[in-house]
């Protein structure tokens, strides 16, 4: 049975005006086998796309902004000296930070990939930089071993903190353990670059507090009841 859409009184199917209202029906072929489609559109997420665009347009202003600082530079350098001495430290430094902007903003890659990337364009700014003093003093000696250790200790503790079950004091126990064997790490290549001897000193006072917290706290982790560690994360805060 049919209604009228305007008063909502009951019409015959074939009517063609509302005998109360006298307002034309609308035609409705109620012999028609079309099944219609659901009125309402699919949820569509656009925030991805949103998100994406929004860092493609960011990273376009940032290198736009760091080309026009690049080239400002080397004019005035080659402007007020005859040739280029320092601005090319400046650029160097630029274009590094351009690429640093590209991995963050324009890749998504994964994060060794991401930290590779990184430490491959850390170590090319430092031998650049190292090179333009007009010898290779530092860049190998210091920074390749420095780069080599933040990349496999970030490894390390990813792949760690991945396949945790459960994140808690774990995490940071981790932490201070891979920052021990950094300061060691950095303590010896330091004292192998200056004194020809990898020998420890200040690293291993850091590593007597940092190691033993850090065992702790993963004994914490793994031994504690649940209801403890509950009460311990609401007396800490985290």
């Amino acid at each position: 049975m049919s209604y009228c859409p305007k008063c909502g009184v009951e019409v015959n199917s074939n009517a063609k005006k509302c005998p109360l209202c006298k307002f034309s029906l609308p035609y409705i072929d109620t012999n028609s086998s079309e099944s219609f489609s659901d009125s309402f559109p699919n949820a569509i997420n656009i925030y991805n796309k949103k998100v994406k665009e929004f860092k493609k347009i960011l990273f376009s202003i940032i290198k736009a902004f760091c080309i026009c600082s690049m080239f400002i530079t080397l004019f005035c350098n080659f402007y007020i000296s005859g040739k280029l001495t320092w601005s090319k430290y400046s650029t160097v430094c630029i274009v590094a930070a351009m690429f640093y902007f590209y991995l963050m903003l324009d890749l998504q890659w994964k994060f060794k990939n991401f930290i590779i990337g990184f430490g491959l364009n850390t170590f090319i700014l430092i031998l650049l930089l190292d090179i333009f003093d007009g010898k290779l003093s530092w860049s190998i000696k210091l920074g390749l071993p420095f780069i080599v250790m933040t990349i496999c200790l970030l490894s390390i503790c990813y792949e760690v903190f991945r396949i945790a079950k459960h994140k808690y004091f774990n995490v940071a126990g981790y932490t201070l353990i891979a920052l021990s064997l950094y300061c060691i790490g950095i303590d010896g290549f330091v004292s192998l670059t200056l004194y020809n001897l990898f020998k420890l000193r200040w690293s291993l006072l850091v590593t007597i507090v940092l190691l033993p917290l850090g065992l702790v706290l993963i004994y914490i982790h793994h031994k504690l009841p649940v209801e403890y560690k509950i009460k311990l994360k609401k007396k800490l805060h985290i």
